[in-house]
C-alpha cells in the first residue's frame, strides 16, 4: 500500500484511501489471475486463445514446461542474430 501511496503522490493525482484500497485488490495478483483475461495468440502462436493466460504462478524454472523445442530454437537463432559483436551474452538453458 505504501507504494501505492508514492506512485499516488508522484502523479500528484490525489487518490483517497478508498481508492487506493480498491486498486490495491484489483491489482493483486490473485484477482487479476481470477480475471482470466487473455492475451492476443498471435503473440504465442497458440492455436486456441483460452490457451493464452497471462498470469503465471511465477514458479521458478516453469517456463519450461512450455517453451518448446522449437521456440528454443527460434530463441537460439534471434540471440545469435542480435548479440554478435556485442559484449552481451545470454545464457540460459533448458535441460537443466
Amino acid at each position: 500500500m505504501q507504494e501505492l501511496r508514492k506512485i499516488n503522490e508522484f502523479l500528484g493525482t490525489r487518490l483517497s484511501e478508498e481508492k487506493l484500497e480498491a486498486i490495491k485488490r484489483y491489482t493483486s495478483f490473485s484477482s487479476m489471475k481470477s480475471r482470466k483475461e487473455l492475451l492476443s495468440d498471435d503473440l504465442f502462436k497458440k492455436e486456441e486463445p483460452k490457451e493464452v493466460v497471462f498470469f503465471r504462478k511465477g514458479i521458478v524454472g516453469d517456463w519450461k514446461k512450455n517453451f518448446l523445442p522449437e521456440l528454443q530454437a527460434e530463441m537460439d537463432q534471434w540471440i545469435k542474430k542480435n548479440l554478435t559483436g556485442t559484449d552481451l551474452s545470454l545464457s540460459w538453458a533448458l535441460a537443466e
